[in-house]
C-alpha cells in the first residue's frame, strides 16, 4: 500500500500542469481581492477599524482561500485514479494480491497528503503576508495557528472522502478536466469567498449552506478572524452590529434567525468524511476483475 501512495504522490507533484489548475480557484480569490475587490471591502471597513481593516479583510479573504485549496487541490489528487482506469491500469490493480480497501485506501491517503501539504503552504503564504499587514498579534499565536492546522486537516478529509467517491466515476481526461474548471470556478461561491453569504439571497444561502465545504470553511474562518472579533478591532461595538457582520462575512451561519452552533458544523464536517470513506471502499469492492 505505501508503494502505490509513493505512487500516486509523484504522479501529482510531477504534473506541474495538475498543479497549477488545483490552486486556480485560489489564485482567482486572490487576483480578485488583491486588484480588484479589497480596496473596496477596505474602503467600508476603514471607518470603525482603522489601520486593522486591510488585515481583517484579507484575514477573512485567507480562510477562504485555505478551505478552496483543501478541496481543488485534493480533486486534482485523484488524476491518478482517471489515468490508472484510462491506461487500464486500474485492472491490473484490481487483479493483484492488494486487497480493494487499500487500493482506495492509497487513493484516499495520497489525496490527504497532497491537500495537507497544499493548504498548509497556503496557510504559511497567508501568516507572512498578514504579518506584513500587521494583522493582531494574537494571529500568530500558537493557539490559533494549531487550531487552524487541525481544521485544516478535518476539511481536507472531508472533501478527499466526497471527491474520491466522484473520481471513481469518472472515465476520461477530459471529464475529469471540465470538472476540475468547474470547481475552481464556483467554489468561491460555495465558500463565501466571491461574495460575502450574508449579502446574498436568502435562498442561496440556504443552498450554500447545505454544502459540507461550506461548513468546513466556516470553521476555519471563525478560528483565523477571531483575534479581530475578540480583541480590541470590535470592542466597544454593539453586540447586535458585531453579529450581523459575522453572520455577513460567514463566521457564523444563521438557520431560521438562529446562530447555528459550531458543533453541528464539526458533525457535519466529520460525519461526511466517514459516510463518503466507506461508500469509496464499497464502491471499489464492487469493482469487477
Amino acid at each position: 500500500m505505501s508503494g502505490l501512495i509513493k505512487r500516486n504522490l509523484k504522479i501529482f507533484f510531477k504534473d506541474t500542469g495538475a498543479v497549477f489548475w488545483s490552486l486556480f480557484g485560489a489564485l482567482i480569490v486572490l487576483i480578485l481581492y488583491v486588484f480588484f475587490l479589497g480596496d473596496l471591502m477596505v474602503k467600508e471597513a476603514e471607518a470603525s477599524m482603522g489601520d486593522l481593516a486591510k488585515p481583517f479583510v484579507f484575514t477573512w479573504v485567507f480562510s477562504g482561500m485555505i478551505s478552496i485549496v483543501s478541496f481543488t487541490t485534493t480533486f486534482g489528487a485523484f488524476t491518478s485514479v482517471v489515468t490508472d482506469r484510462v491506461n487500464k491500469i486500474e485492472k491490473d490493480l484490481l487483479a493483484s494480491p492488494l486487497p480493494r480497501w487499500q487500493i482506495s485506501g492509497a487513493y484516499l491517503v495520497a489525496a490527504v497528503v497532497i491537500g495537507m501539504v497544499m493548504s498548509l503552504a497556503v496557510y504559511a503564504f497567508a501568516l507572512i503576508y498578514l504579518a506584513i499587514l500587521g494583522a493582531p498579534s494574537s494571529t500568530f499565536s500558537f493557539s490559533v495557528i494549531i487550531q487552524t492546522i487541525g481544521l485544516i486537516a478535518l476539511s481536507t478529509l472531508s472533501n478527499t472522502s466526497i471527491l474520491l467517491c466522484i473520481a471513481l466515476w469518472i472515465k476520461t481526461i477530459d471529464a475529469f478536466a471540465a470538472l476540475t474548471a468547474v470547481f475552481s470556478a464556483s467554489l468561491g461561491f460555495f465558500t463565501g469567498t466571491y461574495v460575502q453569504i450574508g449579502i446574498m439571497p436568502e435562498f442561496v444561502q440556504s443552498i450554500i449552506k447545505l454544502f459540507p465545504l461550506s461548513h468546513s470553511a466556516m470553521l476555519i474562518r471563525k478560528v483565523m478572524m477571531q483575534p479581530y472579533f475578540g480583541g480590541p478591532a470590535f470592542a466597544g461595538a454593539p453586540v447586535e452590529v458585531v453579529n450581523e457582520i459575522k453572520a455577513d462575512m460567514g463566521f457564523n451561519f444563521l438557520v431560521g434567525g438562529k446562530i447555528l452552533p459550531t458543533w453541528v458544523s464539526f458533525v457535519v464536517t466529520i460525519g461526511v468524511f466517514i459516510i463518503f470513506s466507506i461508500v469509496a471502499v464499497a464502491i471499489t469492492l464492487k469493482k469487477k476483475k
